[in-house]
């Protein structure tokens, strides 16, 4: 039986509603009314209802949850069962039941807790359930102080953490017509971006090691403030090791992003100092890390783009993960509010989240820290990279820029005959021209060889634009009447940073590197 639940749990996290609900449904017919079963069951009512677009079809989900939840609790007399009979009975209609049950549920609540550990994982769910029934019962101002209290115990995972938020979004939403009016009771993920500790004969002082204590210290409590359970960042000598050790201090989930491969990354951002533990706090963060992410084994890193890659590639990270789990994403910059030389360091990362995604921000102000220290002749390095490395670099015009690529081309191209040939370069190349000039912001760059198309873009929502219009033609064109077999297209799409370069045998301008190389190696699998 216990398999089949979690089986059944697992297919309706991954949205295998129907499926889930068949095999619920069939034990339940078979005689097994225990408060999982039914709870399950009950579920994936709850998910089709809220999926559904029918307004019939949503109100008989509803319904149907709605009574299975408060059978499973009549029978089992659960505080699960019951606090989810009672959300779903205020929603459906029912308020004067699902006041009834909620205040049960308190009680329930309320008897258990004097019988469990505090330091129970018991102790999470029963303060979850609390501020669910008082937010069914209007008070608030309980529910509000139930929820930050559950939010703040140890141990708890981060999908626990969502689905907690997300029940109390959808009370919200039905009772006050604003789902977000507790947000800031719960979780939240924490991106975060600093300098690195100067390094030895760099000139006027900037961020001194000797200033760690102070800075750990501020970005403890700024981690308290915000309830941050889950980080983002590199893992540069400096800010990032003393936000990624902070963060699992507290017991938080950590994911690093190295902009190239470690080795390289730890002699020329880490092993900056003599003396020190440098080199083994790195290691110990990245083997208790939840995600070690290395962007690319062959990047150059003496260039400012590919730490500005490195930049947003934690941003959407957080960000990805800000969606599937419900959490709000704060970025947090350690910052003296000078602009940077160059691309890829924390001013990088702040007009990222100013300009792109107009985030609330969260500074720690490095110079309240500096007292006397002289930073009339400080620079930021160019993404913390090497400023000597960088300086060495004479080829100005090779500089990486982050583009987004395509690379497409039919399955079975080679199979078409002779006869066939002229058909394809006329209907479909000549369809993708068309395509082509049809866009608002055309790709920068475009090639083709044989039945391949190579296209880069300036951003990456147009590169997918395109790309989805590309599949859309192959897929609804009607080939026979050029007597072509119906077309099948294989389309990857990466992006990152790549060099650009006049192409001598050409004789125009174009785009190398390694992400141009992985782009193409990621379409032959598509």
């Amino acid at each position: 039986l216990r398999l089949i639940q979690l089986q059944a749990l697992a297919l309706a996290r991954t949205g295998a509603t129907r499926r889930a609900n068949g095999m619920l449904d069939k034990l339940r017919r078979a005689g097994h009314q225990d408060e999982e079963t039914l709870g399950l069951l009950a579920r994936t009512h709850k998910d089709t209802w809220q999926l559904s677009t029918d307004a019939e079809e949503r109100r008989k989900h509803l319904k149907t949850c709605y009574e299975l939840y408060r059978d499973a609790y009549q029978r089992n007399r659960g505080y699960y069962s019951g606090i989810n009979a009672a959300a779903m009975g205020l929603i459906y209609g029912d308020r004067e039941t699902a006041h009834q049950l909620a205040q049960e549920v308190i009680e329930i609540c309320l008897v258990t807790s004097e019988h469990i550990s505090p330091d129970s994982g018991e102790q999470y769910w029963l303060e979850a359930t609390l501020a669910e029934a008082a937010l069914i019962l209007g008070n608030l101002e309980m529910a509000e102080e139930y929820y930050r209290r559950g939010s703040e115990e140890s141990g708890m995972s981060s999908v626990d953490l969502s689905r907690t938020r997300s029940q109390a979004r959808l009370l919200l939403e039905h009772i006050t017509g604003n789902p977000n009016l507790l947000d800031h009771c719960f979780a939240r993920i924490a991106v975060f971006s600093g300098p690195m500790f100067d390094r030895p004969g760099s000139g006027a002082p900037r961020f001194p090691h000797s200033l760690e204590p102070d800075i750990r210290r501020e970005i403890h409590n700024r981690l308290n403030e915000l309830n941050a359970q889950v980080g983002f960042s590199s893992l540069a000598c400096g800010g990032d090791l003393i936000f990624a050790e902070t963060l699992l201090e507290r017991g938080g989930e950590v994911n690093i992003v190295l902009p190239f491969k470690k080795e390289d990354f730890k002699r020329l951002s880490v092993d900056l100092l003599p003396g020190g533990e440098w080199g083994e706090r790195f290691e110990y963060v990245l083997r208790n890390a939840a995600t070690v992410t290395t962007l690319s084994e062959l990047s150059n890193a003496t260039d400012g783009a590919t730490y500005d890659f490195c930049n947003q590639t934690l941003s959407g990270l957080a960000l990805l993960k800000s969606r599937f789990l419900g959490m709000d994403v704060v970025p947090l910059v350690l910052w003296d509010a000078r602009r940077a030389a160059g691309p890829g360091g924390t001013q990088s990362f702040l007009d990222y989240w100013t300009k792109r995604r107009n985030g609330q921000i969260q500074v720690i102000p490095l110079d309240q820290f500096q007292g006397s220290l002289s930073l009339s002749n400080a620079t930021e390095d160019a993404g913390k990279a090497n400023e000597e490395t960088m300086a060495s670099d004479s080829s100005p015009n090779f500089k990486q820029e982050i583009k987004a690529m395509i690379f497409a081309d039919i399955v079975g191209y080679t199979r078409l005959t002779e006869v066939q040939i002229p058909a394809f370069v006329a209907h479909f190349l000549g369809g993708v021209a068309r395509l082509m000039e049809e866009l608002k912001n055309p790709p920068v760059h475009h090639n083709t060889w044989g039945d391949a198309i190579c296209c880069v873009f300036d951003r990456v929502a147009d590169a997918g634009l395109f790309a989805l219009n590309l599949r859309d033609f192959v897929s609804h064109a009607r080939w026979s009447k050029w007597n072509l077999p119906p077309l099948q297209i294989r389309i990857g799409l990466h992006a990152g940073p790549v060099i650009p370069c006049y192409d001598p045998v050409l004789k125009k301008m174009t785009y190398n590197g390694a992400h141009v190389n992985r782009t193409a190696r990621i379409e032959p699998i598509a």
